[in-house]
């Protein structure tokens, strides 16, 4: 763009570093935050608010607070989006107790605290077991007028599952219907995963053998997964079609499946 004489503006920056993170392209995102300090070019909220973003994306959190430091540093003004990208690059690096104190000072600052940002900290609880911490934040963000939706209740369920809870999994999703929020791929996932690690593979197999009729279309997790669970029970010749018919549907295996395929074979 410089070749061309083109000025690249604060805002041309933030579109550019949001299109390269959307398509995974992190080589030209650090590119682009080099450029900018090279040039001395002074970054708005919105463009701090990116680069904190994609630093949480790549797991960086350390990097991301410390450009969180240096934005209000500078005299602005961190907003929800500024906080929730922070939050969320903490909950995904399993540091809750930060991530808490994050959702403390959005609150003791009047910022206000979407449905998103709670799923993030419930999503954060949840993988890491603590079911509880997740329904006290559920409870919470109902108190502040949302309900909660599809994604709010798979988090809840990946976390009953961790548990090895599956009744409870089960009945999160009659509450759900009976709200009119549809279990999606994600639940049906999630739920298969739940039943193949407690050796309830028959199980699984009904669940996945219903998403069809729900007008679900399983993915390459939900394919990987029953792979797994046939292999794990030394069912080889299952464990090969379920293969075959992930292929043909046009779903991609990845190595785990591979892997996973070839220890059924071997067992």
């Amino acid at each position: 763009m410089e070749k061309e004489g083109l000025d690249i503006d604060v805002k041309s920056y933030t579109r550019l570093i949001k299109l390269y993170s959307t398509f995974g392209e992190d080589k030209e995102v650090k590119r682009l935050f080099m450029e900018i300090e090279e040039k001395g070019v002074e970054p708005d909220v919105h463009l701090y608010t990116s680069i904190i973003s994609v630093y949480s994306k790549l797991g960086n959190v350390g990097k991301a607070y410390q450009v969180f430091d240096e934005m209000s540093e500078r005299g602005l003004v961190p907003d929800g989006y500024t906080y929730g990208a922070l939050i969320n690059g903490f909950c995904k690096d399993g540091q809750m107790q930060v991530a808490e104190v994050l959702l403390n000072e959005m609150q003791s600052k009047g910022i206000h605290i979407n449905r998103a940002i709670f799923n993030m900290m419930m999503d954060g609880y949840s993988k890491r077991g603590s079911v509880e911490e997740a329904l006290r934040l559920q409870s919470i963000m109902e108190g502040k007028g949302y309900e909660a939706d599809a994604n709010t209740y798979n988090i809840i369920a990946t976390g009953l599952r961790k548990l090895g809870m599956m009744n409870e999994a089960y009945k999160l999703r009659i509450v759900m219907e009976s709200k009119n929020l549809i279990p999606n791929v994600y639940t049906y996932t999630s739920l298969v995963h739940g039943e193949c690690k407690s050796g309830k593979v028959d199980d699984a197999m009904k669940l996945f053998s219903e998403m069809p009729t729900k007008g679900l279309i399983p993915n390459v997790v939900t394919y990987t997964t029953m792979i797994s669970g046939l292999s794990k029970q030394g069912r080889s010749v299952q464990a090969s079609r379920l293969y075959n018919q992930m292929v043909e549907a046009g779903v991609i295996p990845d190595a785990i499946a591979y892997s996973a395929l070839v220890g059924s074979l071997h067992s």
